[in-house]
């Protein structure tokens, strides 16, 4: 994707992300600010949201939620794969159990992995 292209999916995203009162980079960033020092930057790469461009989505296993939007997700074996080939390390591991569309059920379990170059 070309930088134009980059910024326009960015902007979509976070219009949705507000959309749905999405807390996810939130929770991230609370679980990841002790190892970012001043001037340093984060990279949130959220693999799974069934807001992402259909381009970016594929190998990924598809699972339909009751409140009708899809959910795309990578194994753990897959994930821990692409960590190991990118020479990053695992600092911390969470599942989060979320409430879904209802804002009353818990249906949602997502994954955050705060990891960083070795």
């Amino acid at each position: 994707m070309n930088d134009t292209v980059c910024l326009e999916s960015a902007s979509h995203y976070d219009k949705k992300v507000k959309a749905y009162n999405s807390y996810g980079h939130d929770v991230i960033f609370g679980m990841s600010f002790e190892y970012v020092g001043a001037n340093e930057t984060l990279l949130d790469m959220g693999i799974g949201t069934a807001i992402a461009p259909q381009d970016t989505l594929s190998g990924c296993i598809e699972e339909p939620t009751a409140w009708g939007v899809s959910i795309f997700k990578h194994s753990p074996l897959y994930i821990m794969g692409l960590l190991e080939t990118n020479s990053l390390e695992l600092l911390k591991e969470q599942r989060l159990l979320t409430k879904g569309s209802d804002k009353v059920t818990y249906d949602m379990l997502f994954s955050v992995l705060i990891c960083r170059y070795r």
